[in-house]
């Protein structure tokens, strides 16, 4: 059998009426009972999740799936049979229905819609009630979209029903996060599966809950229009579990300041290896609390100074074409004093010497991605080189990282930061403009308005900052003796 899935389907129909056909000869005159009924209605849900289950994960083929799809469709049948038998008022409620589809009409058969087509409109919605939004939350309303059909099989948003939403979400649950990974890209969702992928290399609640919001504002925006009758997504996102991450502890710096990149001279003299701005993305982390997109777009005239105070500019503005920085939300706007002890490790000097050497940005031997002048491909975070070296890093070269209860990632340097700030007793409306936090986030009411506090209220509130059990002193290897910039 060599035919398309939509040619598939349409001989499924044919065959599931005939069937059906012979299944009413054969129930006539048996006086079943209501308990009968029920008992029909609950075999033919367990037979449809199953029959969906294997088309969803691409498991049948041929035969195979015109048997599964004719099964379907009888069961539709059968189950709008039962239901109008049971109720007599939804029987002449089909029957006029019916007698309404059946007479002559001059409108056209309303064509299919695709889900990812009915995306693209979600999406021309969004962009009409929110100008400003973000090129990177309309790549994820994409994305949602073509992983549902990729993972369920399914093309028409009137073939989403629950059990199918329900699949998608404990499917991409079992999926591993990162698919384009070596040992998993060659492999298709159904050995994907076989291979029962390890927990920590799934996705994580927040992930998945993520994707199904997407889905659910498309179903909203469907059952508004008329185009489907409800939400199959609606109440299917999961309890909130998401992956917290843990600080480091003063071992943990201590142990990550003596590693590879500040200790061993082999590594550091190595143009591959020594590289002044990974010295310097470490080294800001612990100092300003800055997210890492944050520190990788910081740019050498963001570097600033104002009456004696010198302070980091996280901003998007002044972009030119070839940019395309930007900020987590409107709080992310703001000024970061620049701590003494980047000031004693010479922070101003390596900025003044990117200047000279005509760099643009403060870290500019870490790679940023292009920007995407196609609107149909994904633009890359660009924090996401950054990110994979890191995760590399901390994994090979530092070793001892303490256990904890939550992860540790780069986001870790933010939660230290903020944890260390709290302990030094900073005021809590001042941290969250340091931060970039909108202000509930620290249990505080939005108390600073405008241009917020002054800087050198901040610079003031940044002076009580240090580690406990960690020093400047415990970073070691100076970055002046590393490979500089060209």
């Amino acid at each position: 059998m060599n035919l398309t899935e939509d040619e598939i389907k349409r001989q499924a129909c044919i065959a599931a009426e005939e069937l059906f056909r012979e299944w009413q000869e054969d129930i006539h005159g048996a006086n079943l009972s209501i308990g009968s009924y029920k008992s029909m209605l609950e075999e033919n849900h367990t037979i449809r999740s199953k029959l969906q289950e294997a088309l969803a994960r691409r498991q049948l083929t041929g035969e195979s799936m015109l048997n599964a799809y004719t099964d379907l469709r009888l069961i539709q049948l059968k189950n709008k049979a039962i239901e109008s038998w049971k109720n007599p008022d939804k029987m002449f409620e089909e029957f006029d229905r019916v007698s309404q589809a059946t007479a002559p009409t001059t409108e056209e058969p309303r064509a299919i819609l695709s889900v990812v087509d009915a995306m693209e409109e979600l999406i021309d919605e969004k962009q009409i009630k929110k100008t400003d939004i973000k090129q990177a939350t309309l790549d994820e309303y994409r994305t949602s979209a073509k992983i549902f059909t990729e993972i369920t099989g399914i093309n028409s948003v009137n073939d989403v029903t629950f059990e199918v939403a329900k699949m998608f979400r404990d499917t991409l649950l079992k999926l591993p996060k990162n698919r384009n990974a070596d040992k998993y890209k060659k492999l298709s969702i159904t050995e994907m599966l076989d291979l029962e992928v390890p927990g920590s290399e799934r996705p994580s609640t927040k992930t998945v809950n993520g994707k199904l919001t997407n889905l659910k504002a498309l179903f909203d925006l469907l059952s508004a229009k008329d185009v489907v009758p409800k939400n199959p997504f609606h109440n299917m996102q999961l309890s909130s579990n998401s992956v917290s991450y843990s600080a480091y502890s003063d071992s943990d710096l201590k142990q990550m300041f003596s590693s590879p990149l500040f200790a061993d001279a082999q590594f550091r003299k190595s143009k591959k290896t020594g590289s002044r701005s990974n010295w310097w993305l470490l080294t800001l982390s612990i100092y300003t609390g800055a997210r890492l997109g944050e520190l990788i777009q910081l740019r050498v005239q963001d570097v600033m100074q104002d009456d004696h105070i010198y302070y980091l500019s996280i901003t998007d503005e002044d972009q030119d074409d070839n940019e395309n920085r930007t900020l987590k939300t409107r709080a992310a706007k703001r000024k970061i004093p620049v701590h003494r002890d980047l000031i004693t490790l010479g922070f101003i000097d390596y900025v003044n010497e990117l200047k000279t050497a005509g760099a643009r940005r403060v870290l500019p031997q870490i790679r940023v991605p292009e920007k995407q002048t196609d609107s149909g491909s994904r633009q890359l975070k660009p924090s996401h080189y950054a990110s994979k070296w890191y995760g590399k890093y901390q994994a090979n070269r530092i070793q001892n990282i303490e256990p904890s209860e939550g992860s540790k990632t780069f986001h870790s340097f933010r939660h230290t930061f903020i944890s260390r700030a709290l302990k030094c007793d900073m005021d809590k409306s001042k941290l969250q403009q340091i931060c970039g936090h909108e202000p509930s986030l620290l249990g505080e009411t939005a108390t600073y308005q405008g241009d917020g506090y002054s800087l050198a209220q901040l610079k003031s509130e940044m002076d009580k900052f240090k580690y406990e059990g960690f020093t400047r002193r415990n970073i070691t290897g100076s970055w002046r003796e590393m490979d500089g910039y060209s």
